[in-house]
């Protein structure tokens, strides 16, 4: 009976172990940064940034510091935002009420992807309230063959 429970023992053990390993294996290729804005500073930024317009399409190195490379978005009970620089990231949750993006069944969705600094990206503002939530939405890309078309 003791050695049955040994053998429980050292199962119950190389489980936490596995566990500790995987959950330090996932930490190791993607550093958390300790630097880097804050939830309500970001919001501030995007605030700014869209100023008083009902919508704006502007790049994203608008809105993040010169340092991030990506910005990545999520939809998980709040706005859950990525800055991801080389191989740390900072991670921002932010309410709904502040800033949000689509569900990801809406076209225009940016709920799973991440944006370059060079991409563009479309805020607009859920409302006519100055204090509206601003919602982060893909923005319309337009073909170089279709303004060529255009302009003739």
């Amino acid at each position: 009976m003791v050695m049955g429970s040994n053998a429980g023992q050292r199962s119950s053990g190389l489980a936490r172990l596995l566990a500790l390993a995987v959950a330090s294996a996932g930490l190791a290729g993607c550093a958390m940064s300790e630097r880097g804005p804050d939830s309500n500073g970001f919001v501030q930024q995007v605030r700014s940034v869209l100023g008083d317009q009902a919508q704006r399409d502007v790049p994203v190195s608008q809105l993040v510091d010169a340092r991030w490379e990506q910005l990545c978005m999520h939809r998980d009970g709040s706005l859950t935002l990525n800055l991801i620089e080389l191989e740390q990231r900072h991670v921002l949750r932010v309410p709904f009420r502040q800033l949000t993006v689509n569900e990801s069944t809406s076209p225009d969705s940016l709920d799973g992807q991440c944006l370059q600094r060079n991409e563009m990206v479309r805020l607009r503002r859920h409302g006519n309230d100055a204090n509206a939530p601003i919602v982060f939405e893909r923005a319309a890309v337009v073909e170089p063959a279709v303004t060529a078309l255009a302009q003739q």
